[in-house]
């Protein structure tokens, strides 16, 4: 090969590296104004924005020790369209799934107090865009249009829990869903639909006795686990895509769910994660739990109802439910539980 023939590719190898610059040039500035736009729009949408004053539920003079009631919310997908979902079905099953929280807290306090109402939001609450290959087939919004919509549905949703209970304490994770882009797109940890989600609800509940601890990523921190303490009570929140293997038995992680649970717990023992008694997660479009030794990993479902992951990759019937416990800060366990259907 003559001098000029490598001369010739040189030039070539010079002319790739300065369209890939180009290019990488252009995903960057787009990222920027995604972000921007989102940001923009969220303080335009609530720079104005005046909520309505909430009743407080009336005052339970009751001396014995009270529970806690504790919603979990996971795997909405809002935007997602199946044969028979849609972001219509997907209101009314929040809606339905508001009024039995209620109607549940009720039939606890026949025995004892329960004033304040834990709700996790484990994440997926967004169907997402690019998540998967030919989503957009599956999806009827953008996603700002889903981020918005997640945002009003769930302050609705806890802006009617303040009416039966005197504090809502809301505490947030994303999912794997809320990503904007492929896995190898280059956003900071911390973007996330999920989050802007949540923290355009967060703006919308002005409403003092509402408090939110969102999962924001950091150094060295993806924001994807926490440890949420009622009282003597910890649980470790996740959103469920940390746990893998799908199809190890009956369409779940089971040897994931124990194989992690056990190395965080150690973990935990080495004074590397703060201490937690349980597990709870989402992701799996499944309402179940597992002993795992001392541990209960409880896995919340979806609203969905018939929707393709379900039926490929964990090859499941999905039941459209969500989970709701209720625990007692002194004894520092959960005392009852229950799956709320949504059909």
């Amino acid at each position: 090969m003559n001098d000029l023939d490598l001369y010739a590719q040189a030039e070539e190898a010079r002319a790739e590296v300065r369209r890939l610059s180009r290019t990488l040039g252009k995903e960057r500035e787009q990222r920027i104004r995604l972000e921007e736009t989102i940001s923009v729009a969220a303080r335009a949408a609530f720079s104005a924005w005046d909520p309505p004053a909430v009743p407080k539920p009336a005052r339970d003079p009751r001396t014995r020790t009270e529970e806690v009631c504790v919603a979990m919310c996971a795997d909405w997908h809002y935007g997602a369209v199946t044969s028979d979902y849609s972001r219509d079905v997907c209101e009314q099953r929040v809606e339905a799934y508001r009024d039995k929280i209620l109607a549940l807290a009720q039939v606890q306090r026949a025995d004892h107090p329960i004033r304040s109402c834990r709700l996790w939001a484990l994440g997926d609450m967004v169907g997402g865009e690019q998540i998967f290959p030919g989503q957009e087939h599956e999806i009827d919004a953008s996603l700002v249009d889903q981020s918005f919509g997640v945002a009003r549905l769930l302050s609705d949703l806890i802006t009617g829990l303040l009416v039966g209970f005197d504090k809502v304490h809301v505490v947030c994770l994303p999912g794997n869903h809320g990503r904007i882009g492929g896995k190898r797109m280059p956003y900071s940890p911390d973007t996330n639909a999920d989050r802007i989600a949540y923290l355009i609800a967060e703006e919308r509940v002005r409403d003092p006795r509402a408090t939110w601890q969102i999962a924001r990523a950091g150094t060295g921190e993806s924001g994807r686990i926490l440890v949420d303490r009622v009282g003597s009570y910890g649980c470790l929140l996740s959103h469920g895509e940390l746990f893998r293997g799908g199809n190890s038995f009956a369409g779940l992680p089971y040897y994931s769910f124990a194989n992690k649970a056990l190395k965080w717990r150690d973990m935990m023992i080495g004074g590397q994660m703060e201490p937690f008694d349980d597990l709870a997660c989402g992701h799996w479009h499944r309402t179940t739990s597992v002993e795992i030794g001392s541990m209960t990993l409880r896995v919340c479902g979806t609203l969905m109802t018939y929707d393709s992951f379900s039926r490929e990759t964990i090859a499941a019937a999905t039941r459209p439910a969500q989970s709701l416990l209720f625990v007692s800060p002194s004894k520092g366990r959960v005392t009852a539980e229950y799956r709320v259907d949504l059909t």
